[in-house]
């Protein structure tokens, strides 16, 4: 595979600028937006955790679409950014799982380890390690791309199949309030624009130990 050009500390500095300045525009639209009927001002939390997780789920299913796309029509530079999309789509899961026992804690009184979304995002976790470990292994890239197609389709397949006893299906329903939407569709995006940095940051990265 042919090497990418190492970018410099500028460009890397620049993605990580902008990584930063996204999550600190989540934070600052989540103590803004309005707070919700039932759950008052708690529902801040649940703004930050529920945009993390659909901007993290957004990465990891479009590191798998790309990986199947290029299992089958090879792109040199976009397989190279693979694995650092997938990264950073972890990271962003990640942060809405944490946020979401932060939620629980305080609209529940407590963390149900045993209520099916939990375990399934737990699952989705050890499924997205244990692909970025076996990426590192495997030699060729076809079957590279072919790992993050199959560990996104394990991630959807353990989302859209787990139970919802307490958890909720989604936040926005007919009738939330415009506000609400908004702020959730805006943090959803900061989200998303600071996963794609820190993809850049990483991909940038690779390129310079390569």
């Amino acid at each position: 595979m042919k090497r990418a050009p190492y970018p410099g500390p500028t460009g890397r500095a620049l993605a990580l600028s902008g990584c930063l300045g996204a999550l600190a525009a989540a934070c600052v639209w989540a103590l803004l937006a309005p707070p919700e009927r039932t759950l008052g001002d708690a529902i801040r939390v649940v703004y930050l955790h529920v945009s993390a997780t659909m901007a993290g789920l957004a990465c990891l299913y479009g590191a798998g679409a790309l990986g199947l796309a290029t299992a089958v029509l090879p792109v040199p530079r976009v397989e190279r950014a693979l694995r650092p999309l997938w990264i950073a789509g972890m990271a962003a899961f990640v942060a809405g799982f944490l946020l979401s026992l932060v939620s629980a804690r305080i609209s529940w009184g407590g963390i149900f380890w045993a209520e099916p979304r939990v375990r399934a995002s737990l699952g989705v976790v050890a499924v997205g390690l244990v692909a970025v470990a076996v990426d590192g292994w495997l030699a060729p890239a076809r079957a590279r791309n072919l790992t993050w197609s199959a560990a996104a389709a394990l991630a959807f397949v353990a989302l859209r199949t787990a139970p919802l006893y307490i958890h909720p299906d989604h936040p926005v329903k007919e009738g939330t309030p415009p506000g609400i939407r908004a702020a959730f569709l805006g943090i959803s995006v900061c989200w998303l624009v600071a996963a794609l940095f820190l993809a850049r940051f990483l991909l940038d990265g690779a390129a310079r130990d390569a």
